[in-house]
């Protein structure tokens, strides 16, 4: 296989894996700024997989056309080629660390865990070698196992409570009384939603209070500054 074949081949990758990666980044951000974060890191993990999927399955094609030599001695461009998937794939990285810091939690540290895995097992399979992408997607693939087993079994509870309570959920999720949809349903797994039917009114009331408070004094301070200060 020539250059300039390969060189194809990691271009339609390299487009392949911004789109993806664009699409989940925008899903991931959407599901945690609902509070909804454990159904976040479940798609990110879904979305990480078919990167990992079209870099895998692209680079044991190179191989397969190309016989053992597989992507080295192809040259500057497929070189910088790789250097520019890689350099997409730290950005979503990056991109990931910023949205978990952003909402913070348990559930978002297990995201920061799926970028760090994702991070490191692609980047073994750019070689451009059959076996390492093999080798890549097994380890990706028991790495995700590891860390979205309990993630997902928050989602599936999730999945089986009535839409009522999944509405009162979100409502102290939103006003900060929780800091995920999967804390607020680990909370109440045990307390039950009906038996806590009038604290979580108190508890709104006072969050509503909280939201009127901080509004009134920002109010107070933006007129401050634009009276300059007199």
């Amino acid at each position: 296989m020539g250059e300039d074949v390969v060189g194809e081949k990691l271009r339609s990758l390299l487009a392949r894996v911004r789109e993806l990666a664009g699409e989940t980044e925008s899903r991931v951000e959407a599901l945690f700024k609902e509070g909804r974060s454990s159904e976040a890191v479940k798609v990110l993990a879904e979305g990480l997989e078919k990167i990992a999927k079209e870099i895998t399955e692209t680079v044991k094609s190179l191989e397969a056309s190309a016989g053992a030599q597989g992507g080295k001695g192809l040259g500057k461009e497929v070189d910088e080629l790789r250097r520019r998937i890689e350099a997409e794939l730290d950005e979503l990285k990056r991109s990931i660390d910023r949205i978990a810091s952003t909402y913070g939690g348990r559930t978002a540290s297990k995201a920061v865990e799926l970028g760090n895995v994702f991070s490191k097992t692609m980047k073994e399979a750019l070689k451009l070698t059959a076996r390492a992408a093999e080798d890549a997607w097994k380890n990706l693939e028991e790495g995700f196992r590891e860390v979205t087993r309990v993630v997902y079994e928050s989602v599936v509870v999730s999945a089986r409570l009535p839409s009522n309570d999944i509405e009162v959920i979100d409502r102290l999720v939103q006003a900060g009384i929780f800091k995920s949809r999967s804390e607020a349903v680990a909370f109440f797994t045990r307390k039950g939603i009906e038996a806590s039917s009038e604290w979580i009114k108190k508890a709104l009331e006072r969050a509503e209070r909280i939201k009127e408070l901080k509004s009134s004094l920002r109010s107070e301070v933006e007129e401050y500054l634009k009276s300059g200060g007199s």
